[in-house]
């Protein structure tokens, strides 16, 4: 009346799918209904769940209203752009006020040189000097 197999051999019965039961729609196993993921494949199982309620999505903002506020936010504080050098030894960046540089490498000034240079001595002397400090008198 049995079945009769031979010993050793499985055999292999399909499942019928409950109402409740998930099947999935790449390796067609069955799966209970809360699960997420083929329990075979972890393929996503389409859910019986009512669908989430659609959220009408919302008016994106202009690009050139966004840049605007941007840009009035960056020019709020106007204040005068810092200025700096680089040190031709070391590459450290240095302020333009700067006279010397963290490595000892000295910077000439970068102001224009008014006057000219004493004869006697060599001293840099103002345009409106009279005298140098090594005694010579300049005639003007």
């Amino acid at each position: 009346m049995g079945f009769d197999t031979p010993s050793g051999v499985a055999i292999r019965e399909k499942a019928v799918p409950s109402a409740r039961a998930t099947v999935c729609p790449k390796c067609h196993a069955v799966n209970p209904p809360a699960i997420l993921r083929c329990k075979s494949c972890l393929t996503p199982l389409p859910s019986k769940a009512a669908a989430p309620k659609t959220v009408a999505p919302r008016a994106r903002p202009d690009v050139d209203a966004i840049l605007g506020e941007l840009e009035a936010l960056t020019h709020l504080e106007e204040s005068p752009p810092t200025v700096h050098y680089q040190c031709p030894a070391c590459k450290r960046t240095v302020d333009a006020s700067a006279t010397r540089c963290r490595c000892g490498v000295l910077f000439e000034d970068p102001r224009p040189i008014v006057g000219y240079e004493c004869p006697l001595c060599g001293a840099r002397v103002d345009a409106a000097a009279t005298r140098c400090r090594c005694g010579a008198r300049f005639s003007g």
